[in-house]
C-alpha cells in the first residue's frame, strides 16, 4: 500500500501462533471488462472536457481522430491549452478500465501465519463459506478459552 503509512499492534507472539483468515475475489477471476454504459460512467452519461498543453502527443492524438469520438475544440485564441468538448453517449478514454463484477462466490482462505509470514511454510486451506466461518468461530473459541485460562 505504497503512500499509506499502516498502523498496526505489535504481535506479543512470533507468526506461527497466529491463523489468517481472508475472503478474496481477485479482480482477474472475479471481474470482466465493462462498458462505460454499464458502469455508468460519468464522462459517459455528461460528457467531459479535456485540456492539454497545444502541441503536445496528447493534442495530436485527438485530433488525428484514431480514437473514433466525436468532439468539439473549444480553444480560445492565445490560449496554451488545448480544450476537446466530448458530447454523451461515447467510450470516456478510461474505458478499458471499466470492470463489472461477476456472480461468482469469493474464495475463503485460511493460512497460518500472519502479515509477518508462515515460519511453517503450508499452504492456503480453501473452505466453503460455511466451513471457512465454523473455523474462524472455532478458533475464536480456543482464543477466548485459552485467555480465560490465563
Amino acid at each position: 500500500m505504497a503512500g499509506r503509512e499502516l498502523f498496526r499492534v505489535h504481535p506479543q507472539v512470533g507468526p506461527e501462533g497466529y491463523k489468517t483468515y481472508q475472503i478474496s475475489a481477485p479482480r482477474s477471476t472475479h471481474t470482466r471488462p465493462a462498458t462505460c454504459a454499464e458502469v455508468d460512467c460519468q464522462g459517459w452519461r455528461h460528457g467531459w472536457i479535456t485540456r492539454v498543453p497545444v502541441g503536445s502527443e496528447l493534442a495530436e492524438y485527438i485530433t488525428g481522430k484514431v480514437h473514433g469520438r466525436h468532439f468539439t475544440e473549444t480553444t480560445g485564441l492565445g490560449s496554451p491549452d488545448r480544450e476537446f468538448v466530448f458530447p454523451p453517449g461515447q467510450e470516456c478514454f478510461r474505458s478499458s478500465q471499466h470492470r463489472v463484477p461477476l456472480e461468482r462466490e469469493p474464495v475463503y482462505l485460511v493460512r497460518d501465519g500472519d502479515y509477518r509470514g508462515n515460519p511453517r511454510g503450508t499452504g492456503p486451506v480453501t473452505r466453503t463459506a460455511i466451513d471457512w466461518v465454523d473455523d474462524f468461530a472455532t478458533h475464536q473459541q480456543q482464543l477466548a478459552d485459552r485467555r480465560q485460562r490465563g
